[in-house]
């Protein structure tokens, strides 16, 4: 066995968050695939970690001997290996990590949710061979691309830099090259992934083991293209670009829309993946991706029954979702079909839970297009409480 199989046997096990706040702790496991093999466990060694940016991932990917410059400082960057003699796994654990320190040259205005850095992960390693030689050699590896952020704010920004790199990165690549721009049906169906994941995360943590999750039907990704095309009679080999995809802001025709189409498809998606919607939008009882001129027509239908209601995601106000009903006619008998203020995860939190919203609104009957709403939420607890969704605002 050879020292290269020894320098290419080190891999990250658990990588580090890739999108990862400053000053919050967070933790890595690496594994040496060699283990026993050439006496390594013998000799424990120091694995250290740091924060490097793309060029300098660059040199460790060539093998370049030339000096590495760190881009922050990381607090318990240092720690031993370990040897399990009964799973005979030579690993390394880092937990308790936290990067207190950014490098100070990227300045104030730098557009940080935007640039890509990893974790360097190196460790002087003793070898010895079956001759008895003794050698000492330098393993290293890199982690996944990460985006660092300082607040929530840029939270969804940080996400969409890692989710375009995720899925459309190439194996083999120069860190961390990616291309700007994709045909339209690869990126719905790439979001298409990304929601099923963050819904099947949803549903495991909550041990909803025969639950599948629901991803994009054919709705929403019309829904979605319109979003980016201002229409939805698309080619879908049209390609959509970074800018448009992250940084231009979504066009309505009503309303005078502030975020780009990443950022409203990113708080849709971690609304819906949420514990207070996900169980019911997999179950297929959220319509969500219509607009308001759209939930109209469906509910102004002539077999829709008075209180008939669906829910759909909120076009001016991030993350939200908002309640269309039919309610009784006006006085010359025209069917109207009211709108309720939209609600976020934070009001479904702090007030009232989808389920005990829809339980508890008497002018709620049916679930679009005829399900009685008992069947899917149960009846209103007798409390005899007042809902605050009595005097929800309302819309006509």
């Amino acid at each position: 066995m050879s020292p290269y199989c020894s320098l290419k046997a080190m891999v990250i096990e658990l990588q580090p968050p890739q999108v990862l706040q400053k000053n919050k702790k967070f933790a890595c496991k690496l594994r040496h695939l060699v283990a026993d093999g050439l006496a390594i466990h013998q000799y424990p060694f120091e694995m250290s970690v740091n924060l490097i940016d793309e060029e300098t991932a660059a040199q460790v990917m060539e093998q370049n001997s030339a000096p590495f410059r760190f881009s922050g400082h990381i607090q318990n960057n240092k720690v031993l290996s370990s040897f399990n003699d009964t799973s005979k796994q030579l690993v390394v654990r880092m937990s308790n990590l936290s990067l207190t320190k950014t490098d100070e040259d990227r300045g104030r205005n730098a557009v940080v949710a935007n640039e890509k850095l990893c974790m360097f992960f190196s460790a002087p390693i003793q070898i010895k061979f079956p001759s008895m030689r003794e050698a000492v050699v330098v393993v290293k590896t890199i982690s996944l691309p990460i985006v660092i952020i300082t607040h929530g704010k840029q939270e969804s920004d940080a996400e969409g830099t890692i989710f375009w790199d995720n899925a459309f990165s190439e194996m083999r690549r120069k860190p961390f090259f990616i291309t700007t721009a994709v045909p339209l049906f690869i990126l719905l169906d790439r979001l298409d992934l990304i929601w099923k994941k963050r819904s099947k995360e949803e549903v495991m943590a909550k041990q909803r083991i025969n639950e599948e999750p629901r991803g994009l039907d054919k709705i929403a990704r019309k829904f979605l293209t319109e979003k980016l095309f201002r229409h939805c009679d698309v080619n879908p080999f049209t390609t959509v670009n970074w800018n448009q995809f992250q940084k231009e802001n979504v066009c309505q025709s009503q309303e005078k829309i502030t975020f780009s189409f990443w950022k409203y498809f990113y708080n849709i998606m971690k609304l819906t993946c949420s514990e207070h919607m996900n169980e019911i939008w997999n179950a297929g009882h959220i319509y969500g991706f219509v607009g308001r001129e759209e939930s109209e027509k469906l509910l102004k239908n002539a077999k829709c029954a008075t209180g008939t209601f669906l829910f759909r995601f909120s076009q001016s106000v991030l993350g939200a979702v908002s309640i269309s009903c039919r309610t009784h006619g006006d006085r010359f008998g025209q069917v109207v079909v009211g709108h309720f203020k939209p609600d976020t995860i934070k009001t479904f939190r702090e007030r009232m839970s989808l389920v005990d919203t829809v339980r508890k609104m008497k002018q709620l009957v049916y679930f679009y297009p005829n399900i009685p709403k008992q069947n899917v939420v149960g009846e209103a607890a007798q409390s005899g409480q007042v809902s605050w969704y009595v005097d929800k605002p309302v819309d006509m």
